[in-house]
């Protein structure tokens, strides 16, 4: 894929230089009454497609760089390098006592009181 895009992108960077060596004479540019420009039309066509295409590599560059932050912040956090500030740190005991609640059935999530019997919260009659 790569490769591809390397020989469109000399595809189209021979067709520009070929239609600026062809259209190299000179030409006026009218910028506003009053203030006329006169120089290569090659000239014209170059700066017409820098002026293009630059904003746009402006933008790419941009995003690219912020997702490459992005990603070197996140490949951190994995290594190790950093430790995560979403994840609290786990304690031997408390994963011990959890898994042999697991293992016997009872829920992780509260005391070891199976969830049939626990209380269920009622309204009061009038409510």
């Amino acid at each position: 894929m790569r490769a591809l895009k390397q020989v469109i992108t000399a595809i189209i960077l021979f067709l520009l230089m070929w239609l600026v060596v062809q259209n190299w004479t000179n030409a006026d540019l009218a910028i506003k009454p009053g203030l006329v420009l006169t120089g290569p039309l090659g000239l014209w066509l170059l700066l017409a497609f820098a002026a293009g295409i630059g904003p746009y590599m402006l933008w790419h560059k941009a995003h690219r760089w912020i997702w490459q932050r992005k990603l070197n912040k996140a490949n951190a956090k994995i290594d190790g390098n950093q430790p995560p500030t979403d994840v609290k740190p786990i304690d031997p005991e408390a994963e011990l006592l959890a898994r042999a609640r697991v293992a016997g059935g009872f829920s992780t999530y509260g005391n070891d009181v199976p969830s049939q019997a626990r209380p269920t919260a009622v309204p009061p009659a009038g409510a």
